[in-house]
């Protein structure tokens, strides 16, 4: 009888591979693959050899091997259950749970009277078949992707001139630090009043008697924080991105509205150094402008982490021990924290300078309670901003209620620092991208539109050049305003608008200007 090959260990092995790098080619280099692939496939090899050196039998050491390699690989697949379940009243880990699930299933099909009652090599080619077909469908989306990106009408698209304010010329006669610091997801006073229950007013006097001004009637332009930040950093609405609602939801012309900002080309040309800090937005990116706080551990890439997310090795991450993936609690802990450090450090550097800081609070999840104590939530790490994600309303509630006023003294301390060591008044944009989400849903007639609108808005402006800013001021203005004041240029001040789109569909724009001010029912929102 003809030897059926063994190779199913090294497809189901690859799988997970294939699928992770599906997932994220938007977002990362597919060379961040190499390394995780050459490790899999040699574990999964000298797997192969110590399970025939136990059995002495080929057939027997690849079905043990595939059954392993599921275990080891396929583990983060199981791992939707709460953190704790509780049975007769006592608390058991989930972990534990599931391993046992694994060691019992193990057992029974490494038995010697379940092999004896099979037809190893109709296993083998079962084992064959599926696991080639499981890598195949993972291909075929592989090449789907790949052949709609090469017919992506955004693939060499290239923001268009504004032939009337792309020629404008900064003026050189005062040239102040700037910074830029975006607060994800901060609300704004009389929402954190309505929904949240909270009374910001001591945050904000802080700020008064600083010398901010507070736009107390602020609103986002864009509920998305990327679409909202290349708005303004280029200080324009983003109309010229419509044409690609309904069939693509490509962003990278988003992230280079970003990272090569009208704000950046005009302050560089204009002699500025361009500090960018922002471990989430920009994580992937190579650019001199960049700043991250180094950390101590050498960490896997962004590939890696989320690799990393469907192992049993997730067992040691969750409890802990190990802290070597981008996305933990522990690394968001560490970002939210390295984003002021990062800004205070860049104040001694020599100027004048650009610094633009994005710190993901009190966006969720919430990793701090009211005195920076850790937090540790319930649930397996991620970073949407969804109150289904988060445990519900009220825990939303509570962890943003609390995790905010942590924030609100590392922003005092942080502006503080900028203030007493700046060798010269700086300018201060303190901004919320967008608004909350405990009330989000994918249609604006199920969203409150108002906690997702309704943004924290603070400048600090040196010598009283305050006058042209206004309590309605959206972000599209800020910098407008700022060119204006202090750069002697003639910018329009733009009609302040306000556009809704969903993630799946990120440029169907739809203008929700006359709806971000009725109040929320929050009954409603939640039946």
């Amino acid at each position: 009888m003809r030897r059926s090959p063994i190779i199913h260990p090294f497809l189901f092995a690859i799988y997970p591979v294939l699928s992770v790098l599906t997932a994220s080619l938007p977002l990362l280099n597919p060379i961040q693959a190499v390394r995780p692939t050459v490790i899999i496939l040699s574990v999964s090899g000298l797997l192969l050899l110590i399970m025939h050196w136990f059995y002495k039998d080929w057939y027997r050491a690849g079905f043990m091997t595939s059954i392993v390699i599921m275990m080891l690989f396929y583990y983060g697949y199981s791992y939707r259950l709460p953190q704790e379940i509780h049975i007769f009243g006592i608390p058991i880990l989930r972990h534990l749970i599931i391993l046992c699930f694994w060691i019992v299933f193990l057992s029974i099909l490494a038995s010697k009277w379940l092999w004896q009652r099979v037809r190893p090599h109709v296993i083998t080619n079962f084992l064959n078949i599926s696991s080639g077909l499981a890598v195949l469908y993972a291909l075929y989306l592989l090449a789907a992707y790949l052949f709609a990106s090469s017919h992506d009408p955004l693939i060499n698209w290239s923001r268009p001139l504004n032939t009337s304010e792309d020629t404008e010329q900064l003026a050189e006669t005062y040239r102040p630090d700037i910074y830029y610091i975006i607060l994800d997801g901060y609300a704004r006073a009389d929402v954190l009043q309505e929904i949240y229950n909270y009374d910001n007013s001591g945050f904000l006097d802080n700020l008064r008697t600083r010398g901010f001004y507070v736009a107390e009637n602020s609103y986002t332009n864009y509920n998305q924080t990327d679409l909202s930040l290349a708005s303004s950093l280029n200080f324009e609405y983003l109309d010229y991105l419509a044409f690609a609602k309904d069939v693509n939801t490509n962003r990278e012309p988003i992230m280079n509205l970003m990272l090569n900002s009208r704000v950046r080309s005009w302050l560089e040309e204009d002699g500025y150094q361009i500090y960018l800090s922002g471990e989430y937005i920009f994580a992937e990116e190579s650019d001199p402008a960049l700043v991250f706080s180094v950390s101590e551990i050498q960490r896997l890439t962004t590939f890696e982490s989320l690799l990393l997310e469907s192992t049993m090795f997730e067992i040691l991450i969750d409890l802990g021990h190990v802290n070597i993936s981008n996305y933990t609690y522990q690394t968001h802990r560490e970002k939210i924290l390295n984003g002021f450090a990062d800004t205070v450090n860049l104040v001694n550097k020599k100027g004048p300078k650009f610094v633009f800081a994005h710190i993901i609070a009190p966006h969720p999840p919430f990793v701090f309670d009211q005195d920076g104590n850790s937090v540790q939530p319930d649930w397996e790490y991620k970073i949407f901003d969804d109150r289904q994600l988060t445990g519900g309303f009220e825990s939303y509630i509570e962890g943003y209620r609390e995790e905010l006023q942590y924030i609100n003294g590392l922003v005092i301390k942080t502006i503080d620092n900028i203030l007493q060591h700046s060798t010269a008044p700086p300018i201060i944009i303190l901004q919320a991208d967008h608004g909350p989400a405990s009330l989000l849903d994918s249609t604006t007639n199920t969203s409150c539109l108002k906690e997702r609108y309704s943004i924290l808005n603070a400048y600090y402006f040196p010598d009283g050049h305050d006058e042209a800013l206004y309590s309605t001021i959206t972000p599209v203005n800020t910098f407008r305003i700022i060119f204006d004041s202090y750069f002697g240029t003639d910018l329009e001040i733009l009609t302040d608008l306000n556009y809704f789109s969903i993630p799946k569909d990120p440029y169907r724009f739809t203008e929700v200007t006359n709806q971000v001010d009725t109040t929320c029912d929050i009954s409603a929102y939640l039946r």
